[in-house]
């Protein structure tokens, strides 16, 4: 699993924003390179962060319940980058 911070820095301005294109435009990253790196860091992280609709953007429950309560829990290690605990 190669979870970059970039692709962490993407989520939480998406998750601030929940707009793809808006959070580009703030970060400098076109709207499909955004969602490429979320689409990216779900897939290594194994677990949806996101609900998408073409007019709106959610976290999921996962991601909304107990603070990061497994599995939804991320780990950091600064000298190895993140991963699922």
């Amino acid at each position: 699993m190669n979870v970059t911070l970039r692709q962490l820095q993407v989520f939480l301005a998406v998750a601030a924003t929940r707009n793809f294109s808006r959070t580009g435009s703030q970060i400098g990253l076109t709207q499909p390179a955004v969602s490429r790196s979320i689409t990216e860091l779900e897939a290594q992280l194994g677990l949806q962060l996101l609900n998408r609709t073409t007019r709106e953007v959610e976290l999921t429950d996962c991601w909304r319940r107990s603070k990061f309560d497994p599995p939804c829990r991320l780990n950091f290690d600064p000298g190895l980058g993140a991963g699922i605990g």
